[in-house]
């Protein structure tokens, strides 16, 4: 490659550079909300996510060691 088509390569270079710089600040979320807010209530009335939280709970509870049931006491 010549002088001058090096040269024309780096500007051309350059300008996409600052065309992407450009679009990658143009598409930023603007709010700096952190993400667990984003998704606070996005669930709400829900039947599928209700169906899911039952599900897990259940589930969890079956993890859970049986303990003896506690006899009344003779007098």
């Amino acid at each position: 490659m010549t002088q001058s088509q090096l040269v024309k390569r780096i500007e051309q270079i350059e300008h996409d550079l600052q065309r992407l710089k450009h679009e990658v600040a143009r598409n930023q979320p603007s709010d700096k909300k952190p993400s667990a807010d984003k998704l606070y209530g996005l669930f709400r009335n829900d039947p599928y996510f209700e169906k899911a939280v039952a599900a897990g709970a259940a589930y969890r509870r079956s993890l859970r060691p049986r303990t003896r049931s506690t006899r009344s006491k003779k007098k």
